[in-house]
C-alpha cells in the first residue's frame, strides 16, 4: 500500500527539525565550552583580513545606504532607553566634545532634521502645543525675548539682532536709569529711536532703555531729549536667524 505524501512530507519535516534543534544545541555548547578559543581564532581571522572587510563594508554602507537606515531606526526605536542612557553617559563625560559632535551632525542633516521636525508637529499638534505651554511657564524670560523677534519681524525690520547680553551691558553703562527722565525706581523698557513705524531695527544703536511713561509719551516720534545710543558692547550681537528648509 503506497504511502501518503503529505503524512510523509510531515515526517520529513519534522525530523528535519529535530535535527536541527540537536546540531544548535551541540553548536551552543560547543560554542560555550571554547568561548575563549573561538574569540581568540575570530580576531586573528578579522585581523589578517581586517582592509578586505572593511572594503566591503564600505561598498555596502555605499549601495545600501536606505537598508541600513532603516535597519538603524527599528534598532534604535527597540532599545531607545539604552540609546538614552548611552547618550547620557557621553554627555556627562564630555560635554564640549558632545556639543561640537551635535552641532556637526545637526549640520550634516539639518533639511531631514527639519523636515521631521515639521511632520512631528502636524502629526501630534496638542503634544507640541502642551510642551510649549510648559516650556514657556518654565522659561518666561526667554519667552519675553522671542515676542520682542516675532514683534520686530512683524514690523518688518531688517535688521534683528539685538540680544538680552546686550541689555545687559547698556544697563549698567545707563546706570539702570532711563535716558530721558533719569528715573532708576521704574521698570525700564527698549526704546527704538527710529521706530519700527519708520523703518527703525531692532539691533544695538537703536534701543535705549526708557522708562514706561517716557516711552509712552514718545510714542513713534522723536526723541524726547538729545541721547547718546550705546555703538558698541563686549557681547556678541544675535545670530541672523536661518530659513527653514521645508
Amino acid at each position: 500500500m503506497p504511502r501518503d505524501p503529505e503524512k510523509l512530507r510531515a515526517k520529513q519535516a519534522r525530523s528535519r527539525a529535530r535535527r536541527r534543534e540537536k546540531i544548535s544545541a551541540y553548536n551552543h555548547a560547543h560554542y560555550l565550552s571554547h568561548i575563549e578559543e573561538i574569540r581568540l581564532a575570530n580576531r586573528e581571522r578579522y585581523l589578517a583580513n581586517q582592509d578586505d572587510r572593511l572594503d566591503r563594508a564600505a561598498a555596502y554602507r555605499a549601495t545600501h545606504p536606505e537598508e541600513i537606515r532603516i535597519s538603524k531606526a527599528t534598532h534604535r526605536l527597540a532599545n531607545l532607553d539604552e540609546y538614552r542612557a548611552k547618550a547620557k553617559a557621553k554627555w556627562a563625560a564630555d560635554p564640549v566634545k558632545s556639543k561640537t559632535l551635535n552641532a556637526a551632525r545637526y549640520q550634516r542633516n539639518r533639511p531631514a532634521i527639519l523636515l521631521m521636525a515639521a511632520i512631528k508637529r502636524a502629526s501630534q499638534p496638542a503634544k507640541v502645543r502642551a510642551r510649549q505651554q510648559r516650556y514657556r511657564a518654565n522659561h518666561p524670560e526667554r519667552n519675553a525675548y522671542d515676542h520682542e523677534l516675532r514683534k520686530a519681524r512683524k514690523n518688518g525690520a531688517t535688521i534683528i539682532d539685538f540680544c538680552p547680553a546686550q541689555w545687559e551691558e547698556m544697563l549698567l553703562a545707563c546706570h539702570g536709569q532711563c535716558v530721558y527722565c533719569g528715573r532708576d525706581d521704574l521698570p525700564l523698557t527698549k526704546d527704538h529711536l527710529t521706530p519700527y513705524a519708520r523703518g527703525g531695527n531692532h539691533t544695538l544703536w537703536n534701543i535705549l532703555p526708557a522708562c514706561v511713561s517716557c516711552n509712552c509719551k514718545k510714542k513713534d516720534g522723536p526723541p524726547l531729549c538729545p541721547v547718546q545710543p550705546l555703538l558698541l558692547t563686549i557681547a556678541n550681537p544675535r545670530r541672523p536667524r536661518k530659513k527653514r528648509v521645508a
